[in-house]
């Protein structure tokens, strides 16, 4: 028994280093791909999809994520039913290896005829004194409304316009449930076309010549490539001494900690996939300093949230790497990657940055000893995950062969549960729970046959200090940061009213 257990330890281990496994940054083969990234067709329209670099006895299995505004045929026919999006799946396995690849299917109205008073061939009855409201290329804006061309600021590239100009481009809404607003010639009578999913923050995708890499910005072309400062007042210059080449990026005239270099990736990755993450920073402070890699995504509601991808220790003078392999965040309507380092005063260097999509090996990972099957007499087998994790189609294959249940990792965890405005406005002074989390979580879990074992009720590390104060309001020093000693605690009885609520 001792001898079984010490074989399992060692390929537990084994498995967890599945997901650090390095992928050529150039295979030798071309991998398979679709047709299209991309697409946009107008209702009643088709489009066929096709899986390139494959055999053609592979079997492919099509599926659409929006019925409602397009289906697919087993042979890859695209049809547009309404106007929205709608994601296109291709499934199948190729050379042992399990692939999911999508395409982005917007779905356009038909076009409306224009009257003019133009002449026309054909003789035609007077044109109405008031023709039929023409869409425009320019939307036309509501207060408050966002336009489809975002602000721009110093350094940041100018956004290509659509390709289609006499089409307008939907201006995307932070209400997920809410119309994408179709602008009109007439500011006064808006149509509203309702979307069955969120729009995106409105951009193009960072060029890419690699086929391979979803992004690679290298600063050799002397530029900032598409990077800008999250503060808006660094100075992001290109100078000599990159790792490995001419050029690298200097980040300086930083005034927080979280100032650096950021890149709008939002329309570089798709959601829930896997990548890896890799880039090389340097700084020269004399001695060993962490910089940080990070996720910035916001949601349709317009609330940010913020992910470590990697923390590195630099030594000084060192280029060193950022190698990390993430799932990109879903249900976002926008992402960025960028790099941060304590005390602001000090500068630091970035090159080399690549994101390159990943595939597990999944004949390996299936083929291998359950952990859940193992230990199905003793205990259950479970694991940490994000709800992202869950929507990875190879992860959660991976999770539901080795594992009978699931901890949310921070999700379920007070910082995230706690609704703080609703809070400050509830009528008995009780705390408000995020329900719409909760939901989110047990729903993935409850689909994919997976328990789950909740943390700790009172985890103080990851409890908003509001949450222990008076009115739920905390005293906060001039940076805006909650002070280490707050005064205004609420006392005993009244905090656990608020646990016992």
């Amino acid at each position: 028994m001792q001898k079984n257990g010490k074989k399992l330890l060692a390929w537990m281990l084994a498995a967890s280093m599945v997901f650090s496994f390095s992928m050529p940054t150039q295979a030798a083969k071309k991998k398979p791909a679709l047709s299209k990234k991309k697409a946009v067709i107008t209702v009643g329209k088709t489009l066929t999809l096709k899986v390139k670099n494959i055999s053609k006895k592979t079997k492919v299995t099509w599926k659409s994520k929006n019925k409602k505004i397009a289906t697919v045929s087993k042979k890859g026919k695209v049809k547009a039913k309404k106007a929205g999006t709608a994601k296109i799946t291709a499934s199948f396995r190729y050379q042992g290896k399990k692939y999911v690849k999508t395409c982005k299917v917007t779905v356009r109205k038909k076009k409306t005829v224009v009257v003019t008073n133009a002449p026309t061939k054909v003789p035609t009855k007077a044109p109405t004194q008031k023709p039929a409201v023409t869409p425009t290329a320019t939307p036309t804006q509501k207060p408050g409304t966002s336009t489809a061309t975002p602000t721009q600021k110093p350094g940041t590239p100018t956004v290509t316009p659509t390709t289609e100009p006499a089409e307008p481009t939907a201006t995307a809404t932070n209400e997920p449930a809410g119309p994408t607003v179709t602008p009109t010639a007439d500011p006064d009578e808006p149509t509203a076309t309702p979307t069955a999913e969120p729009t995106k923050v409105p951009g193009t995708p960072i060029p890419v010549e690699d086929p391979t890499k979803a992004l690679l910005l290298d600063f050799e072309d002397g530029t900032n490539q598409y990077v800008t400062g999250r503060q808006g007042e660094e100075d992001l210059t290109v100078v000599e001494g990159g790792y490995n080449d001419n050029y690298c990026l200097k980040v300086s005239n930083r005034v927080k900690n979280w100032a650096g270099p950021m890149i709008d990736i939002t329309h570089n990755v798709t959601d829930f996939t896997t990548y890896k993450i890799e880039a090389y920073v340097k700084q020269t402070t004399g001695g060993n300093k962490t910089i940080n890699c990070m996720w910035e995504s916001m949601d349709y509601a317009g609330a940010m949230a913020y992910t470590i991808v990697q923390n590195v220790v630099v030594p000084n003078g060192t280029w060193t790497k950022v190698d990390a392999t993430v799932v990109a965040p879903g249900d976002v309507s926008k992402l960025s990657l960028y790099f941060e380092m304590a005390n602001y005063s000090n500068d630091f260097y970035v090159d080399n940055i690549s994101i390159t999509e990943k595939h597990l090996d999944m004949d390996a990972v299936l083929a291998a000893p359950s952990l859940k099957e193992a230990y199905a007499n003793r205990f259950p087998m479970g694991c940490a995950v994000y709800s992202y994790n869950l929507q990875n189609p190879e992860i959660l294959s991976f999770i539901k062969h080795h594992y009978s249940t699931v901890t949310f990792a921070d999700e379920l965890k007070p910082e995230n549960l706690l609704n703080e405005e609703a809070t400050k406005a509830s009528e008995d002074g009780m705390p408000v729970i995020n329900t719409d989390v909760i939901d989110k979580c047990l729903s993935l879990a409850q689909e994919n046959d997976l328990s789950v074992r909740f943390h700790t009720l009172v985890w103080y590390s990851q409890t908003p200090d509001w949450y222990f104060c008076k009115n739920y309001t905390p005293e906060y020093d001039g940076t805006g940061t909650a002070k280490k000693n707050i005064t205004n605690l609420v006392d005993k009885e009244t905090m656990l009213a608020r646990k016992l609520c």
